[in-house]
């Protein structure tokens, strides 16, 4: 195996106990599936199978997963009902749709992998969570993707403090 690394972020879209309990269960199958296989791909096929059979129907979940790979420049990631984005070093920002559906949908159809072909020193992944861009004001108006993006595009070059207070 190489020394890729697997960095992401997930929700059960519930707060209750089991929603919890899900979540540490689909945490510590994922740990121990990339421990043993470099394919993303395959680890998130069968991290959705686990999750499927675990949950039932009854529950589902949202992730983003990202492979660094040392060896090259390249990034391969995973939305199962997640999306995130992308700053490349020039200061170019674009928003990485999801790739599929979420975790524990449909077992025969787990989300896809996609790759960001060149992700050279000085780029950002912002992996947002549905807490950002579903939060509303007091009039109700979502915050949504597209001004998370405007944000990140707006801050190139600041540390990431200062935009969270935007």
């Amino acid at each position: 195996m190489s020394k890729s690394k697997l960095t992401g972020k997930g929700a059960v879209p519930a707060t209750d106990a089991g929603a919890s309990l899900m979540m540490a269960n689909v945490r510590a199958t994922l740990r121990a599936l990339s421990r043993t296989s470099d394919d993303l791909e395959d680890t998130v096929s069968r991290l959705n199978a686990f999750v499927c059979d675990d949950a039932q129907g009854r529950r589902f979940v949202t992730m983003f997963l990202c492979q660094l790979s040392p060896e090259s420049d390249a990034v391969q990631y995973v939305g199962a009902g997640h999306a995130a984005f992308r700053q490349s070093a020039d200061g170019e920002t674009e928003m990485l749709d999801a790739t599929g559906v979420p975790l524990g949908v449909s077992k025969e159809s787990p989300p896809g992998c996609s790759e960001i072909s060149s992700f050279p020193n000085g780029g950002v992944l912002l992996l947002p969570t549905d807490g950002l861009n579903e939060a509303s004001d007091a009039d109700g108006e979502l915050f949504g993707l597209e001004r998370i993006k405007q944000i990140l595009s707006s801050g190139r070059g600041r540390r990431a403090e200062s935009l969270v207070k935007e």
